[in-house]
């Protein structure tokens, strides 16, 4: 058994999505993409809701036709954006349900059944489940369930909402035999001939001679006349959906304030969080890409410390940053992705401390960040080379150090020999008197404000460098060991500035 997902007026839903609220008024959508050879009246319209059919609008009148029947319609045209939005949530949807499924047509999707409980009840409560799912993501679906892919989508298109077709002939032609000719999206050339002929119902064309049909009206009739006597079971065109989840729509009317912008990211992350909610995940980033009226894009990954799909937070975290974000332009196109994830499962030790609020954490670090400046918040991360105290402000990571009397396997628990160097942070500066001798050189006195003695032995130099290829970040010291006459060990070193305290030892 195979089901189908089918969202009547696709690109108009699609278009509706984001404000579901105005979908009581009478609507009707614009095909803008046939309107370039005409000169007048060149919109169009191709769908409509069944508010603007009952005030007498009707498909293929022109715009201003369509106004003049109600003047309370509302003009829409299409956005790409939004189909494609609409068109990966019912894919995400159907992939929750079995692992076969084809995107047939905009708005439409095959499931294949097999492996699932093929009872009638249980394939009427799947394909209700199905409906309401997609209900709370403002997607209104048809549900059609029959024996063959291309049965199940005529039945889907007649489903209201939802029919299953048991595999049975008599209950198969009885379905087929009264739906007009219209249903098969025939040629309208084709479609013609056949009312010229008397014929005007799938039963009427299934009852005369397949191969004298098909000589007179040519081989493309072909799988149309298998479909009016029952379809064939056909191999899917199995897709596979993309992981991120992605909300997107290009604005009409350029958004110039921070208010506008915080509402649209507001409405998809309902809609994202009702597709998280419908197969248990959580979102661990987002993706927000904004495109301004310049042509210009801006794209930046929030990292959600704690993954959840709950909306206040992950919009705070968006708040937090569009605050301190200035834009040169207006917005004209706004999406957001998440990336999902499974909630994350772990049970506190009685002694374990932890954030109480990872998310409030990470929303103050923010903050800070917009006030201090990039690269002044965070943790410390020691840059690769030997240059001492390297170190540079990265993201911040926590401390997954193990507790008390806990060791990792990588510890390294090989013994230690010699004193401990007791360095000072910053270097403190001093005064070295020096004797050369040939090529030598041999440090007779040590002073400064912590200590002064005389230099009873000395070991050294031992030369260090590095960055040689960058004139901003080269470097080279030179590093002595010195025993004071009355005093302790100290680490001395000296570089471009003069002579530093680099600490000393235990």
């Amino acid at each position: 058994m195979y089901a189908v997902l089918h969202l009547p007026n696709f690109e108009l839903q699609s278009r509706l999505r984001d404000d579901p609220s105005v979908a009581r008024n009478p609507l009707a959508l614009l095909d803008e993409s046939s309107a370039a050879g005409r000169r007048k009246d060149r919109h169009r319209i191709v769908q409509l809701n069944r508010a603007a059919r009952e005030a007498g609008v009707e498909s293929g009148m022109t715009a201003t036709q369509g106004q003049a029947r109600c003047p309370e319609l509302h003009l829409f045209t299409r956005d790409i954006a939004r189909e494609q939005s609409a068109r990966e949530a019912l894919l995400f949807h159907a992939a929750n349900l079995s692992p076969r499924i084809e995107a047939t047509a905009p708005g439409l999707c095959t499931i294949d059944l097999k492996g699932l409980d093929e009872r009638p009840e249980s394939l009427l409560r799947l394909a209700e489940h199905s409906r309401e799912s997609l209900t709370c993501l403002n997607l209104q679906a048809r549900v059609g369930i029959a024996s063959n892919p291309d049965l199940a989508a005529l039945v889907a298109r007649c489903a209201r909402p939802v029919r299953l077709l048991e595999d049975k002939r008599g209950q198969v032609a009885a379905f087929l035999n009264p739906l007009p000719l219209s249903i098969l999206d025939l040629n309208p050339a084709t479609l013609q001939i056949l009312h010229g002929w008397g014929i005007a119902t799938l039963g009427q064309l299934t009852a005369l001679p397949a191969e004298e049909v098909i000589r007179r009206l040519g081989a493309e009739l072909i799988p149309s006349h298998e479909l009016a006597g029952g379809g064939r079971d056909r191999p899917l065109q199995l897709h596979e959906p993309a992981m991120d989840l992605t909300e997107a729509a290009d604005i009409e009317h350029p958004i110039e304030k921070l208010e506008a912008l915080i509402f649209v990211l507001n409405r998809f992350l309902e809609q994202i969080a009702a597709r998280l909610e419908t197969v248990y995940l959580v979102a661990e980033s987002l993706t927000l890409k904004l495109k301004f009226d310049d042509d210009s894009v801006f794209e930046r990954e929030f990292r959600i410390p704690d993954p959840t799909r709950d909306t206040r937070i992950l919009l705070r975290s968006l708040h937090t940053f569009l605050e301190s974000f200035t834009a040169k332009a207006a917005v004209i196109g706004v999406s957001l992705g998440a990336r999902p994830a499974r909630a994350a499962e772990r049970q506190l030790d009685l002694f374990q401390t932890s954030l109480r609020d990872p998310n409030q954490f990470a929303e103050t670090l923010a903050r800070l960040d917009a006030l201090l400046g990039p690269d002044r918040v965070g943790s410390p991360v020691i840059e690769p080379g030997h240059r001492p105290d390297a170190v540079k402000i990265g993201p911040f990571q926590p401390d997954d150090r193990p507790r008390r009397g806990q060791t990792t396997p990588a510890a390294d628990t090989s013994p230690r020999f010699g004193p401990a160097l007791r360095r000072f942070r910053p270097p403190l500066p001093v005064r070295v008197q020096v004797r050369r001798n040939s090529d030598r050189e041999f440090l007779i006195r040590v002073d400064s404000q912590e200590l002064q003695g005389h230099v009873q032995e000395s070991q050294g130099p031992w030369k260090q460098s590095g960055d040689w290829w960058d004139v901003d970040t080269e470097w080279a010291r030179e590093e002595w060991d010195v025993q004071l006459s009355h005093g302790p060990l100290l680490r001395l070193a000296r570089d471009n500035e003069g002579w530093l305290l680099d600490g000393i030892y235990d």
